[in-house]
């Protein structure tokens, strides 16, 4: 199966931006054979946690929610005889969470993410992504294929990715570079 992963700007509260993102992005995946494409998390309507920002994406948009609400399930998917599964962006720093997609059998973990951070943390958090999904790699064995956003919100927050494929053996095979827009590819074989 070959699978994309696109590091995109973030969007707040502009679906229709989004989906000319996506759109962009889905034709370049097309033209390279891509099966299974990664956006980052929450990417069509923006991260939206406060309330105003949620109810005005609401009333110009999308019908976004401010409340999050915490899954019960791990499930699985299977896509060209490779089955994967999903862990939302936090969800990488629990083995727990990895553990239970690989425990269904699974050969690939998606991560979405949106890492748009304070500047400070946004710099200490940079490589600490990939030591974190690394062990989990190490633990499962699983290949593990995450999308980010990058770019500046404003003066204090930045997004680095990181967007990226790493394979079985825990290393970072391909890489969309930090404050670029751009799509990894990777076949994922079982």
């Amino acid at each position: 199966m070959r699978v994309g992963a696109c590091q995109t700007p973030e969007l707040l509260g502009d679906v229709e931006a989004a989906l000319v993102c996506l759109q962009d992005f889905a034709t370049r995946a097309a033209a390279q054979g891509v099966d299974l494409l990664l956006f980052p998390e929450c990417f069509l309507q923006g991260y939206l946690v406060d309330e105003q920002q949620a109810a005005t994406a609401r009333r110009t948009s999308w019908p976004a929610s401010p409340c999050f609400h915490r899954g019960d399930a791990y499930p699985t998917f299977d896509l060209r005889g490779v089955r994967f599964g999903i862990n939302i962006c936090y969800d990488t720093r629990f083995a727990e969470a990895a553990a239970a997609v690989a425990a269904q059998g699974a050969h690939l973990l998606l991560v979405p993410a949106q890492n748009m951070m304070r500047r400070e943390a946004a710099h200490r958090w940079q490589n600490l992504h990939h030591t974190i999904r690394a062990e989990r790699v190490r633990e499962t064995g699983m290949w593990l294929v995450s999308a980010d956003v990058t770019g500046e919100r404003d003066e204090h927050r930045v997004g680095l990715g990181p967007t990226s494929v790493i394979d079985p053996r825990a290393e970072v095979v391909a890489q969309v570079p930090p404050m670029t827009t751009g799509m990894v590819v990777a076949d994922i074989g079982i």
